[in-house]
């Protein structure tokens, strides 16, 4: 999010494009620049309720739709996010507020993905949302098994449960 300008934003098309990022370069210099991949590059269709907090971003920070260039997100000095210390001034006194001390910064990620799979959207559907130019990244890295899951999987094996004397030969 560090480097989502304003003009990433269709609040018409309820659509959120991610064709640069912020992040740190050689020698520690933050840089703009693409995604890393293709599939990391991406226009995401976007829920009512985030664009409304967008809009409210921007109100907040006196901005409209014509300060395309603008950063969505800037630090208290109104620049552009810089990487340095992110870690330690922002990520973790906010995660400590919110009783969630010792979530990393990625764990956003893992949390997105395992809620896109645990809310039965398709593995291609899923993987262009992420960024993944593999669908094998998204289940094998991105996605984590949960409890509410595995209890979901026996209550459908339970429901497919055979009748008492089995099929056929099979007896059970």
């Amino acid at each position: 999010m560090a480097g989502r300008r304003v003009g990433a934003i269709d609040f018409e098309g309820g659509t959120v494009t991610v064709a640069r990022q912020r992040t740190r370069g050689e020698g520690g210099q933050m840089v703009d620049r693409q995604p890393k991949t293709a599939a990391g590059r991406r226009t995401l269709t976007t829920p009512a309720w985030l664009l409304d907090l967008l809009a409210d971003q921007l109100a907040r920070r006196s901005l409209t739709a014509a300060d395309r260039q603008a950063y969505l997100f800037v630090g208290s000095d109104q620049q552009a996010l810089d990487d340095s210390h992110r870690r330690d001034r922002t990520w973790v006194p906010a995660t400590r507020r919110a009783g969630l001390a010792g979530l990393h910064f990625h764990d956003r990620r893992r949390t997105a993905a395992t809620a896109l799979v645990q809310e039965h959207v398709d593995i291609k559907t899923a993987q262009p949302r992420l960024g993944h130019a593999d669908p094998r990244t998204t289940l094998a890295i991105s996605a984590q098994a949960t409890p509410h899951a595995d209890r979901d999987a026996a209550a459908r094996a339970s429901d497919a449960r055979p009748p008492m004397g089995g099929y056929g030969n099979l007896k059970v």
